[in-house]
């Protein structure tokens, strides 16, 4: 546990307050180039993966409101997929 009384995350060196996903580094130690860069390719790829959320999200509302039908919903959310396996391999 840390100060705060969160689980620390072992080998990391920081904690994540009630298992959110709100993750505070130990200021106390130094992460290297490598680690934050990292670090900063995770965040990317969740506000990358957010975003798709998001628009995901309009889709449906855009279905339900009866502005948009289900085929071209579905068309736009199998671009998104077919992005995304490219992009991971």
């Amino acid at each position: 546990m840390d100060a705060e009384g969160a689980p620390s995350v072992p080998g990391r060196g920081g904690s994540r307050a009630g298992g959110q996903a709100s993750w505070k580094p130990d200021p106390a130690r130094s992460y290297t180039l490598e680690e934050r860069a990292s670090g900063q390719e995770l965040v990317d790829v969740h506000n990358a993966l957010r975003s798709e959320l998001s628009q995901i999200e309009g889709l449906i509302d855009q279905v339900a409101a009866g502005a948009m039908d289900v085929a071209s919903a579905r068309s736009a959310i199998n671009v998104m997929t077919l992005r995304q396996n490219n992009w991971t391999r």
